[in-house]
């Protein structure tokens, strides 16, 4: 399936109506006895307007949900900074991509994105927190993504039509905890559940876990101004205040991190670069296999693996690999069931 189509607005049609519904006569106008033939009146109608995806995508057109900015001037004040960097975000930006408020200063820029997609390659991801689908179109596989925003989950389907991807992801109008609970009930060899279509198979290989940060609210509340963007400007602070799991919503980090194992053992976790990497750590000693996991019937001792996420010179966030993940952990992909 291509993606965006292309193609310009056709120009307004103009009819041409005769009042007089007679055939042309061949009199003379003003003649006595004889009323001069009516004028034809045009009529002007105008088209229907086409959105940012062109003819045929209309269903899934999210363009009347938010704005498109195309000039700086056109931007709040408080989002100019992320509108100058909007193309490190999506590249296809000027092709019609469409982020809300907190798409702005929370999508995953591109580079980072595909960074993380390598690493999580696999048959089928599970997008916990899809926004407006910066990882969900990075990702270009089977892919499950969940969002607890009709608009949010609009606008992500929308960037993916420009990309050429929406065939390949399943998107989800959920609330994530409850979706994941969901699952746990559901036996892996069903094909069918509420949320998922007949055609998806329930295993799911990794989950990626980018929950909601806190966004500016988290900020305003420390006495140091940390960017809540991951694209900050080169004049912000480079001091920031540590950042802690339980800052997360619509759960504490610890419980979603445990709350996605029951599901699979292969986790990407996708946390701000100031996080306190020893509440990481124990996410895995704290767990009810004492940081342990059976490979090869051997019990061998789990590893979190952190991944620094740069652009240029500047540290932009971490992303934290569970299970199979972990370089030298490949072994867990054959595991039997998750550890939690």
């Amino acid at each position: 399936m291509t993606g965006k189509s292309t193609g310009n607005t056709a120009a307004a049609q103009v009819l041409y109506h005769d009042d007089s519904q007679h055939e042309a006569r061949t009199e003379r106008p003003g003649k006595k006895g004889q009323e001069p033939p009516k004028k034809k009146r045009k009529v002007a109608f105008t088209p229907q307007p086409v959105g940012l995806l062109g003819p045929g995508w209309e269903h899934c057109d999210a363009t009347a949900l938010v704005p498109h900015y195309t000039q700086m001037n056109q931007v709040p004040k408080h989002l100019r900074k992320y509108f100058s960097q909007r193309e490190r975000y999506f590249s296809r930006y000027n092709e019609g991509c469409l982020l809300d408020e907190e798409g702005w200063y929370s999508v995953t820029p591109e580079q980072v994105a595909l960074q993380i997609a390598e690493r999580c390659r696999c048959d089928t991801v599970l997008d916990a927190f899809c926004g407006v689908g910066g990882n969900a179109i990075a990702f270009a596989q089977t892919l499950i993504a969940v969002d607890n925003s009709p608009v949010r989950l609009a606008l992500a389907r929308h960037n993916a039509i420009i990309y050429g991807v929406q065939d390949r992801i399943e998107f989800i109008l959920a609330d994530f905890p409850s979706f994941a609970r969901s699952l746990q009930t559901l036996p892996l060899s069903s094909s069918s559940s509420s949320h998922i279509s007949r055609s998806r198979p329930l295993k799911i290989d990794v989950v990626f876990l980018s929950p909601p940060w806190g966004g500016p609210s988290y900020i305003t509340s420390s006495p140091r101004k940390p960017s809540s963007s991951l694209l900050s400007t080169p004049h912000e602070e480079e001091a920031h205040p540590e950042f802690t799991l339980d800052m997360t919503s619509p759960l504490p980090g610890d419980e979603l991190f445990h709350l996605v194992r029951k599901i699979t053992p292969h986790v990407a976790y996708f946390l701000p670069r100031n996080t306190n990497l020893q509440q990481v750590a124990s996410l895995i000693s704290n767990n009810s296999n004492g940081g342990t996991s059976i490979q090869g019937g051997n019990q061998i001792e789990e590893k979190v693996e952190v991944e620094e996420e740069w652009m240029g010179l500047k540290l932009k966030a971490l992303t934290c690999y569970f299970g199979g993940l972990v370089r030298g952990q490949e072994d867990m992909w054959h595991a039997a069931t998750p550890t939690s």
